[in-house]
């Protein structure tokens, strides 16, 4: 069959047109195939009717059942559609390298040691004559130990006191009069900023104020003494 629209031909079956889209109408169509089988079969009905005929037999005509009736629409056995076998071809891809890799070794970061102080003396205080004061200075375990800070005194015709950083037998030589071995001494001053690193050996220190050199005359002392410690584990 043909498309009314395009003209393309078509199948049978077919019922919309594969290149325009109209919609066929089925109309009766005898195929190729029924149109042959009809012939044959008016052929042998002539041949019967011919071979009948002879004289002294009187004429037998004999329908053959493999025609057609009138008007009936004879339908084609559908031709099958030859398969297609659609092949892709797969590109091939090129292998990648991988990128070569330098090797890096990673040191970890050397930790930074933690600092915290604790306040000595914040504020003045007075100082009697003959006398001196005194503050310990506690040891922490596995921890250095720095103590600064600054000092001014008044009083007296010199405005003068002494300073001492002594560790343990050091302070007790000096409370009993005697030389004392000093990590800071400041002489007789007015003023002075201690800056000391002591060693650690698990002893206590002491900051000294004296006005025992003075007998009549007592000082007037402003004192901001602080004591700093750094964990010596983390080093």
């Amino acid at each position: 069959m043909f498309c009314q629209k395009c003209g393309v031909e078509l199948l049978d079956t077919t019922k919309f047109c594969v290149k325009c889209g109209h919609k066929l109408k089925s109309e009766p169509h005898i195929s190729n195939k029924a149109l042959v089988a009809v012939g044959i079969a008016a052929l042998v009905s002539v041949g019967s009717a011919t071979l009948s005929y002879w004289p002294g037999s009187s004429p037998t005509w004999t329908a053959s059942t493999d025609s057609p009736s009138p008007g009936a629409s004879v339908s084609p056995s559908p031709t099958p559609m030859p398969q297609i076998t659609v092949v892709r071809a797969t590109p091939k891809l090129r292998p990648t390298e991988a990128p070569d890799l330098e090797e890096t070794t990673e040191t970890a970061p050397t930790p930074t040691p933690q600092a915290y102080a604790r306040a000595i003396t914040q504020g003045p205080f007075t100082l009697n004559p003959g006398t001196y004061v005194f503050y310990q200075v506690r040891a922490i375990s596995e921890a250095s130990l720095r103590i600064e800070g600054w000092f001014e005194a008044s009083g007296g015709s010199r405005n003068d006191i002494e300073v001492y950083i002594l560790d343990e037998i050091g302070f007790t030589n000096f409370k009993n009069g005697n030389a004392a071995r000093t990590y800071y001494n400041s002489g007789r001053a007015t003023t002075g900023k201690p800056h000391v690193a002591l060693p650690w050996d698990n002893q206590n220190y002491y900051v000294v104020f004296n006005n025992r050199f003075s007998l009549f005359s007592s000082k007037s002392v402003k004192a901001y003494m602080t004591a700093w410690y750094s964990d010596m584990r983390q080093r």
